[in-house]
Formats: structure tokens, sequence, C-alpha cells
């Protein structure tokens, strides 16, 4: 009986070990498990930090020299046969310097947006406002290209349109998306800019009646590896680096940006905002 008894107590001893020994393995495993799936996501995040660096390099490579080239080129024209030329000649030069600044500019400042939020740099201050406000601010902003288009830009809502969400955010979207609808509308087209009630949010609409686009572009939008860079109907040039801002903002206030579009019949992007406390 005691041989039994002392054979019961050391097999019982050896379960308990065993069971120690597969309940460390267990949380081995489970450590082991969550330390792939960091790796996993680290590895994402260094692939589309690469991207990204491959981006903007080939930006900074093209998109920036390409300005200052025509800018260069037509202010070397100009002081060299300045006499020669006539008012009205002088002036187009003027215009299309004018424009080549103004392009030049937008992108200058989408690419600090882009880099600084990547850097985590940018200020979140969110707040209510009425999305009214921001867009008729925006659409004093882009008269003079409507006008040089003879692109009428209109807006509709329904209902109040508060939201709340970080408002200088807010309005770096509604340039970009504002900017781009006018690149790519020819002359003679209209833009309307709609807000509306989605359950306890408010979704924004910018229409255009441009020249859409193809289900390959469609799908290539707001993604750092697959970037995409058209030229407007004008020829102005498109990096596709304001729509990844677009996608960073808004995400970062809690909503939600998609596109929707047809070849030559225009494109329509959407996005969304928590409507503030009492809108709805």
């Amino acid at each position: 009986n005691e041989l039994l008894r002392r054979n019961a107590e050391e097999l019982l001893t050896k379960n308990t070990l065993l069971e120690e020994q597969k309940r460390q393995i267990s949380n081995q495993a489970k450590k082991l498990k969550k330390q792939k799936e960091e790796l996993l996501k680290q590895k994402e995040m260094l692939q589309n930090l690469n991207a990204m660096k491959d981006r903007l390099f080939s930006v900074i490579a093209h998109d920036l020299k390409g300005p200052f080239q025509g800018i260069l080129g037509l202010t070397d024209l100009m002081v060299r046969n300045y006499d020669e030329m006539g008012d009205a000649e002088r002036k187009e030069f003027i215009q299309v310097i004018n424009n080549s600044s103004e392009n030049f500019f937008n992108l200058l400042e989408n690419l600090l947006h882009w880099s600084r939020a990547q850097l985590s740099h940018i200020a979140f201050n969110p707040g209510s406002f009425e999305l009214s406000e921001v867009i008729s601010n925006n659409k004093v902003l882009f008269n003079e290209q409507c006008a040089r288009k003879k692109i009428t830009l209109e807006e509709k809502y329904h209902g109040d349109t508060r939201v709340y969400a970080d408002k200088n955010m807010i309005e770096t979207v509604f340039r970009n998306l504002i900017s781009n609808a006018i690149k790519f509308t020819p002359e003679g087209g209209l833009i309307r800019i709609i807000v509306e009630d989605s359950g306890t949010m408010k979704m924004v609409s910018v229409q255009d009646t441009g020249i859409g686009m193809d289900r390959q572009i469609l799908n290539s939008l707001f993604k750092t590896n697959r970037p995409v860079s058209r030229q407007g109907t004008s020829g102005e040039p498109g990096t596709g680096l304001g729509l990844l801002i677009c996608h960073e903002f808004v995400h970062k206030n809690n909503g939600k940006i998609w596109a929707e579009s047809t070849p030559g019949k225009g494109s329509t992007f959407f996005f969304t905002l928590p409507a503030a406390e009492g809108s709805l």
C-alpha cells in the first residue's frame, strides 16, 4: 500500500509538472505568434514607408523639376525678347507663369502635409464647425481657376452641415478634391458639392463632369504603392499625392473616403465625417 501511495504521488507530481510544462509551452507559442504578427505588421509598415519614400523621390525628381523648368524657360524668353513682344503676348506668358507657379505651390503644400502626416507632426484639433463655411471659402479660393476653364461650381445642402472634425484637415481635403475636379473637367463643365445626412455621419460628395476614370485607375486611388499620376484637361500636372492626403486626413477624423467614376462621364468622390452633437 505504501508503495502504491508513493507511486501515485510520483505520478501526480509528474502529471503536475507535465501540465506546467504544457502551460509554459502554450504561453511561449502564444508569445511567438504575437511576435510573428508584430513582425508582419512592421514588415508591412516598412513596405509602405518604402513605397512612400520612392513616391516622394519620384515627385521631387520629376514633378518639382518640371514647373521650375517651365517657369525658367518662359522668363528667359521674356527677358531676351521683352522689347519685341506685344502686350497681349506678354500677358499670355505671365498667365502661363502664374499657372505653373500655382501648380507648383499646390504640390509643395501637399508634400509638406504628406511628410508631416507620415511623421505624425500634424496637430489634431477636432471641434464642431459648419461644412458650408469651408465650402464657401473654397469657392472663393477657386473662383479664378473655374472662370479660366468656364466651369460652374455649385453646392447643395440637405439639412444642416455641422460636423465634429479637425477644420484645418478638412479644408485641405476640400482643396484637393475641388482642385482635382477642376483639373480633370474640360471647359464649360460642372462641379457640384453636396452635403447630406448618413446615419450619425455627414456625407460629402464632390461630383464633376470630367474625363472620368477606368476601373484600373479607380482601384489604384488612395494607395501608396500604386500611385496615380495623370495630366489634367489643360495639361495640369497630377501626382496622386493629394488623394493620399485626403485619405489620411479623413480616416484621422473617423470618416471614410471612396470614389465612383465612368470614363468620359465624370467622377464623384465621397467622404464621411461624424456629425456634430445635436446636428441630426
